[in-house]
């Protein structure tokens, strides 16, 4: 089922990708403000805080838990955040 969910997702102005190891630069880069995770339970925006919850991602995708997307700007290709499907 989750294989099903992990397919790419295109907007308008948006496309969700699933989030896959060579996304790790461009997603750190957009992650790397505090501000982002304020409210979070896990600081990305720190290199250590950032490794954590990257590979949390991954792994968790892998044991098909959860579904987790890259967030890209359609007309530039920059990656600006993520999002996933988190267990149902």
């Amino acid at each position: 089922m989750w294989q099903e969910l992990a397919v790419r997702l295109e907007g308008r102005l948006i496309v969700l990708e699933p989030l896959r190891a060579e996304h790790e630069e461009a997603l750190r880069t957009a992650a790397a403000d505090p501000v982002v995770w304020r409210w979070m339970q896990v600081d990305a925006s720190t290199p250590e805080g950032f490794d954590l919850w990257f590979g949390h991602a991954l792994r968790e995708a892998a044991a098909e838990r959860e579904v987790p997307f890259v967030t890209v700007e359609r007309d530039t290709g920059r990656v600006l955040g993520s999002t996933r499907y988190l267990s149902l």
